[in-house]
């Protein structure tokens, strides 16, 4: 192994505020405890840690969703769990008596333990697990020695510090360096291991310095315990500085593990006796901007944003058709003139090209009525890309219409086909978003180059919508049969599904309901990530509402839930930091919504009082926090509206994250 010591000036300051915010402090206490510690936590919010029984047993538990959960290991005297990572996974350890060797484990979340033992220890804890399933612990050998180890690839992997008579492996971040405390001349220091490099952290005056968490963006956090008072206090290291973190009227705190969005957790004592917390990140604030109308227009929707801020969407002329438009430096562009020969079209997504993706009408009449661009003509309607001024048609696979989901970096697009298969299982009238009577089968695809591909069906399916497709090339969207599937501009069927890039297909499963085409109910993948992270809506059983989701191949699909006192929601777009956008509808009509690490805000408290608009929809979101979508003004009208987040953990890299969720005004 290299080893390189490295110790950076350290500051320390008193801080109040984290991220240039105030935190939100929520107080952990198991019900009839004597004593509880939170010890890890994930982008979700969940929460892991230890109490303590009034016979002085040990036990775990999940807060997860404002709920506790006892964990104990099956037959165990002692359960401790330290660790939780996004899919759920929780690292602990258990022992068969009270006073007996520890062996670690991992929980999953169908309930399954696996055992943890370092080979030839006489005791194994596992403190921490990450995404990829790397876990850090400690062992003990017969000799009574403790060391760190990483469990990663199948192989365990010691991490001493050299010349240390102790070593605790702590944390273990996304990216695998990993946290420790070690013991060197009677001092014990907190230790960051990272590309096999160790990087020591000693707060100055402290005769104590634990690490105890580490996040992807290197940030650590721990407990030191002062020399001239005795006093422990948790601090947060970052770069090389450290601000200390103190729970008020506490004779103890002490931090034990940070996620990637910068919520805390750990622990404090007042009164003799120890309390979990979490500290969570107040989200940003944000400025909007009313994004305009054509000359002479009444209303305009923005449905994608890239990661340079271009936006798409939907303006109305005076004529009262609607052209593609694009926004750049705050400016209004109709990229809609001459189209492909109808009066309407508008504009879903945008690559680093400049190909954007356009529905457009044609001048041809459809010959089944169909109205599948829900305008309302009676024309056909194409799915089309626009670049440098010109828009061209994309293949359908033999019907006369078709429309479009969204376009990746590398030009192949997503969408929707017919065929000239006539399906009489189709509605007789017309679907929930106002397309139809569908009379044709149609098809996911997508588009690269001339070519036009089908992607395959659930077995069973017959229809299909392919509303989204990331960097990698997968795609998500929505498959079932003509009579429970319906298009765009509201598109959904009895299955939201994932395809690869090799085109295998995937069945994401529902929150328990199917479909109901009449009430507009059913289940589809909107959004989803280049972590392959699927967001949609889905139906809840008896299927008389729908939810948004968020669902991981680790973990499967989460209710994401509603605003309170809403009984609909959907999740439109994700962004690679797991930031989701959607909407939440109750008796009042929708609001917009922002959910990040596992709590929905509406976005008009964040936006403020003084918005020039009331948002009802948000589209997309991107990596740097940009939110489009649309609102009303204090007239009524519909506009389009970027809003920036202007402060807090939101502002950081921009990476392409778009959103796309087909709704149009007629």
């Amino acid at each position: 192994m290299k080893r390189i010591l490295t110790v950076f000036p350290i500051f320390v300051l008193s801080v109040v505020t984290l991220c240039g915010q105030e935190p939100r402090l929520t107080t952990i206490d198991y019900p009839g405890s004597t004593g509880t510690a939170a010890w890890g936590i994930n982008a979700y919010r969940d929460v892991v840690g230890t109490y303590s029984a009034a016979d002085s047993s040990g036990h775990g538990f999940l807060y997860s969703g404002g709920k506790l959960t006892a964990i104990d290991y099956p037959g165990a005297a002692l359960t401790g769990v330290y660790g939780i990572n996004n899919r759920g996974e929780i690292a602990g350890l258990y022992a068969t008596t009270a006073t007996g060797p520890h062996h670690g484990f991992v929980l999953t979340r169908d309930g399954k333990y696996t055992p943890v033992d370092y080979p030839g220890a006489s005791a194994t804890e596992a403190a921490a697990i990450n995404d990829k399933g790397e876990i850090a612990g400690l062992y003990t050998l017969s000799d009574n020695s403790t060391h760190g180890f990483v469990y990663a690839g199948g192989q365990y992997r010691n991490i001493d510090f050299p010349g240390a008579s102790t070593t605790f492996d702590n944390g273990i971040s996304s990216r695998g360096d990993v946290v420790e405390n070690y013991t060197l001349g009677g001092v014990t220091r907190g230790l960051l291991w990272s590309n096999d490099a160790l990087t020591s952290i000693e707060v100055p005056g402290a005769n104590f310095t634990g690490a105890y968490g580490v996040n992807a963006n290197g940030v650590i956090v721990g407990r030191y315990r002062d020399a001239s008072t005795n006093v422990t206090h948790g601090y947060v290291w970052n770069a090389g500085k450290i601000r200390i973190v103190d729970i008020p009227d506490s004779t103890l705190t002490g931090l034990a593990s940070i996620n990637d969005q910068g919520d805390i957790v750990g622990r404090f004592v007042t009164g003799g006796v120890n309390h979990g917390f979490v500290m969570t990140q107040a989200p940003a604030r944000y400025q909007l901007t009313d994004l305009g109308i054509l000359p002479g227009g009444t209303f305009s929707q923005a449905t994608y944003i890239n990661d340079r801020g271009l936006v798409t969407g939907i303006a109305d002329l005076p004529d009262g058709s609607q052209h593609a438009v694009i926004w750049q430096g705050g400016q209004i562009v109709d990229i809609g003139k001459p189209g492909l020969g109808g009066p309407n079209n508008g504009a879903f997504a945008m690559n680093p090209r400049g190909q954007v993706l356009v529905q457009a009408e044609s001048s041809t009449v459809d010959p089944n009525q169909e109205n599948f661009c829900a305008y309302g003509t009676g024309l056909a309607c194409l799915p089309a890309i626009w670049q440098g001024g010109v828009m061209r048609a994309l293949k359908t696979l033999g019907g006369p219409n078709g429309t479009v989901g969204a376009i990746n970096a590398a030009g192949i697009a997503a969408g929707i086909a017919e065929t000239s298969t006539r399906d009489p299982e189709c509605p007789l009238g017309k679907a929930p978003g106002g397309t139809g009577p569908q009379v044709l089968d149609f098809e996911p695809v997508i588009w690269q180059g001339d070519q036009v591909r089908k992607l395959p069906l659930l077995p069973g399916d017959m229809v299909g919508v392919a509303i989204w497709i990331n960097d990698n090339g997968q795609v998500s969207g929505a498959s079932g049969s003509c009579a429970n599937t319906a298009p765009p501009p509201i598109a959904f069927g009895p299955h939201a599904v994932l395809w690869e890039r090799d085109g295998t297909v995937t069945d994401l499963g529902t929150l328990g309901g199917t479909v109901d085409f009449e009430a507009n109910i059913g289940n589809n993948g909107l959004s989803l990530n280049n972590l392959g992270q699927v967001v949609g809506v889905s139906a809840l059983k008896g299927n008389l509402t729908q939810h948004g989701f968020l669902w991981n191949r680790g973990s499967g699909m989460r209710d994401l839930g509603t605003l309170p006192g809403d009984e609909q929601s959907v999740a439109t777009n994700i962004n690679d930091r797991g930031q989701i956008v959607g909407i939440s509808v109750g008796e009042n009509g929708p609001r917009a919504y922002l959910w990040e690490n596992g709590t929905m805000t509406d976005f008009n408290d964040l936006v403020g009082p003084d918005s020039p608009l009331y948002v009802l929809f948000a589209f997309g979101i991107n990596n740097g926090g940009d939110v489009i979508g649309f609102g009303v003004n204090e007239n009524g009208d519909t506009h389009a509206y970027i809003a920036r987040p202007v402060g807090g953990p939101l502002m950081g890299s921009r990476v392409r994250s778009a959103a796309r969720m087909p709704v149009r005004r007629r």
